[in-house]
Protein backbone atom coordinates (compact mmCIF):
# COMPACT_ATOMS: atom_id res chain seq x y z
CA UNK A 1 0.00 0.00 0.00
CA UNK A 2 1.37 3.29 -1.17
CA UNK A 3 1.30 6.42 1.21
CA UNK A 4 -1.25 8.01 -0.96
CA UNK A 5 -3.70 4.90 -0.29
CA UNK A 6 -2.91 5.06 3.39
CA UNK A 7 -3.78 8.55 3.28
CA UNK A 8 -6.91 8.56 1.45
CA UNK A 9 -7.95 5.06 3.87
CA UNK A 10 -7.59 7.66 6.47
CA UNK A 11 -9.83 9.81 4.93
CA UNK A 12 -7.12 12.53 4.71
CA UNK A 13 -6.54 14.45 1.37
CA UNK A 14 -3.13 14.56 -0.44
CA UNK A 15 -1.38 16.83 -2.40
CA UNK A 16 0.16 15.79 -5.59
CA UNK A 17 3.48 17.33 -5.81
CA UNK A 18 1.82 18.50 -9.39
CA UNK A 19 -0.07 20.43 -6.76
CA UNK A 20 1.94 22.47 -4.40
CA UNK A 21 2.75 25.83 -4.53
CA UNK A 22 6.03 26.60 -5.73
CA UNK A 23 8.53 29.40 -5.24
CA UNK A 24 11.34 30.60 -7.23
CA UNK A 25 14.04 33.09 -7.31
CA UNK A 26 14.21 35.53 -9.85
CA UNK A 27 17.52 37.44 -11.03
CA UNK A 28 15.77 39.51 -13.85
CA UNK A 29 17.67 42.12 -15.61
CA UNK A 30 16.39 46.05 -14.67
CA UNK A 31 13.47 46.54 -17.09
CA UNK A 32 12.50 43.00 -15.87
CA UNK A 33 12.88 44.00 -12.76
CA UNK A 34 10.59 47.21 -12.85
CA UNK A 35 7.95 45.63 -14.25
CA UNK A 36 7.83 42.96 -12.06
CA UNK A 37 7.82 45.58 -9.09
CA UNK A 38 4.72 46.97 -11.12
CA UNK A 39 2.87 43.83 -11.07
CA UNK A 40 3.24 43.13 -7.66
CA UNK A 41 2.04 46.71 -7.00
CA UNK A 42 -0.90 45.82 -9.24
CA UNK A 43 -1.20 42.83 -7.03
CA UNK A 44 -1.61 44.71 -3.85
CA UNK A 45 -4.14 47.10 -5.67
CA UNK A 46 -6.41 44.01 -6.84
CA UNK A 47 -6.22 42.66 -3.24
CA UNK A 48 -7.26 46.03 -1.42
CA UNK A 49 -9.76 47.32 -3.43
CA UNK A 50 -11.51 43.90 -3.58
CA UNK A 51 -11.22 43.89 0.14
CA UNK A 52 -13.02 47.49 0.21
CA UNK A 53 -15.41 46.44 -1.92
CA UNK A 54 -16.53 43.12 -0.14
CA UNK A 55 -16.49 45.34 3.25
CA UNK A 56 -18.78 47.77 1.47
CA UNK A 57 -21.22 45.63 -0.09
CA UNK A 58 -21.16 43.51 3.26
CA UNK A 59 -22.05 46.87 5.22
CA UNK A 60 -24.29 48.63 2.53
CA UNK A 61 -26.41 45.64 1.60
CA UNK A 62 -25.52 42.74 3.90
CA UNK A 63 -24.42 40.04 1.26
CA UNK A 64 -21.05 38.37 0.80
CA UNK A 65 -19.04 38.79 -2.57
CA UNK A 66 -17.20 35.94 -3.82
CA UNK A 67 -14.45 35.95 -6.43
CA UNK A 68 -16.68 35.01 -9.17
CA UNK A 69 -18.55 37.61 -9.06
CA UNK A 70 -15.58 39.80 -8.69
CA UNK A 71 -14.08 38.81 -11.71
CA UNK A 72 -16.95 40.04 -13.26
CA UNK A 73 -16.21 43.20 -12.08
CA UNK A 74 -12.35 42.53 -13.01
CA UNK A 75 -12.79 41.43 -16.36
CA UNK A 76 -14.34 44.90 -17.26
CA UNK A 77 -11.70 47.33 -15.23
CA UNK A 78 -9.03 45.22 -17.07
CA UNK A 79 -10.47 46.94 -20.50
CA UNK A 80 -11.02 50.60 -18.84
CA UNK A 81 -7.62 50.48 -17.00
CA UNK A 82 -4.50 49.74 -18.85
CA UNK A 83 -2.37 49.96 -15.73
CA UNK A 84 -4.70 46.76 -14.41
CA UNK A 85 -5.07 45.13 -18.31
CA UNK A 86 -0.98 45.05 -18.39
CA UNK A 87 -0.86 42.36 -15.45
CA UNK A 88 -1.43 38.10 -16.65
CA UNK A 89 -5.16 37.97 -16.14
CA UNK A 90 -4.29 34.66 -14.12
CA UNK A 91 -2.70 36.76 -11.39
CA UNK A 92 -5.51 38.83 -10.40
CA UNK A 93 -7.86 36.54 -10.33
CA UNK A 94 -5.41 34.36 -7.96
CA UNK A 95 -5.56 37.14 -6.06
CA UNK A 96 -9.59 37.07 -5.74
CA UNK A 97 -9.12 33.26 -4.92
CA UNK A 98 -6.51 34.54 -1.87
CA UNK A 99 -8.69 36.78 -0.67
CA UNK A 100 -11.80 34.09 -0.52
CA UNK A 101 -9.34 31.69 1.14
CA UNK A 102 -8.95 34.39 3.83
CA UNK A 103 -12.46 35.15 4.16
CA UNK A 104 -12.71 31.06 4.59
CA UNK A 105 -10.01 30.78 7.06
CA UNK A 106 -11.99 33.89 9.10
CA UNK A 107 -15.24 32.85 9.10
CA UNK A 108 -14.04 29.04 10.11
CA UNK A 109 -14.02 28.19 13.83
CA UNK A 110 -11.45 25.78 13.82
CA UNK A 111 -9.32 28.15 11.89
CA UNK A 112 -7.27 30.72 13.81
CA UNK A 113 -7.21 33.45 11.44
CA UNK A 114 -8.44 37.05 12.03
CA UNK A 115 -9.94 39.46 9.92
CA UNK A 116 -8.20 39.82 6.05
CA UNK A 117 -6.07 43.03 5.87
CA UNK A 118 -4.99 45.19 3.66
CA UNK A 119 -1.89 45.32 2.30
CA UNK A 120 0.66 48.37 2.56
CA UNK A 121 3.09 49.26 0.04
CA UNK A 122 5.76 48.28 1.90
CA UNK A 123 4.96 44.68 2.13
CA UNK A 124 6.67 42.05 0.13
CA UNK A 125 5.38 41.97 -3.49
CA UNK A 126 4.04 38.73 -4.41
CA UNK A 127 2.54 38.10 -8.25
CA UNK A 128 0.23 34.60 -7.98
CA UNK A 129 0.57 32.88 -11.58
CA UNK A 130 -1.25 29.41 -11.37
CA UNK A 131 0.32 27.41 -14.03
CA UNK A 132 1.17 23.74 -14.45
CA UNK A 133 4.17 22.41 -13.11
CA UNK A 134 7.78 22.10 -14.41
CA UNK A 135 9.00 18.59 -15.16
Amino acid sequence: MTVKSKAKAAGRSVKDPADAGRTYRLYPAPRQAQRLSEWGHTCRTVWNVALEQRIYVCRQRRIRLRADEQCRYLTRARHDLPWIGDLPSQAPQQVLRHLDRAYDNFWNAEHPAGFPRFKKRTARLAIPLPGRPCA
